[in-house]
């Protein structure tokens, strides 16, 4: 019932969400985890290329029996604010949220 709201805060954790008090921690960055960014290919074409951080040890979840999780996927933007374009659960309690900034179009 209703609609999550998403909070990114780069570098620190991912939450969800909504009134009524509902909150769920979606992941926590963890510097020491050598896999948690990483330069990815074109997700959606030629020359869309996107960096991937990858934020684990979120709230315990029922329905897989483990905490979430949540990729976060920076794409290039050509507007001058950095904003959340979308947010997927492919599988139960794992997440992708994609980020358009500016900041990663000067990426190799």
């Amino acid at each position: 019932q209703g609609w999550w709201t998403y909070e990114v805060c780069m570098g620190m954790y991912v939450r969800q969400y909504r009134d009524g008090g509902d909150m769920h921690t979606l992941g926590v960055y963890q510097q020491d985890q050598a896999s948690s960014a990483t330069f990815m290919g074109s997700p959606s074409g030629p020359g869309d290329v996107w960096f991937e951080q990858r934020y684990l040890q979120g709230d315990g979840c029922d329905q897989s029996s483990g905490p979430r999780e949540t990729a976060i996927r920076y794409m290039c933007s050509h507007h001058d604010e950095t904003i959340v374009t979308m947010v997927t659960e492919p599988s139960p309690c794992r997440y992708v949220v994609e980020v358009r900034t500016p900041a990663i179009c000067a990426h190799p």
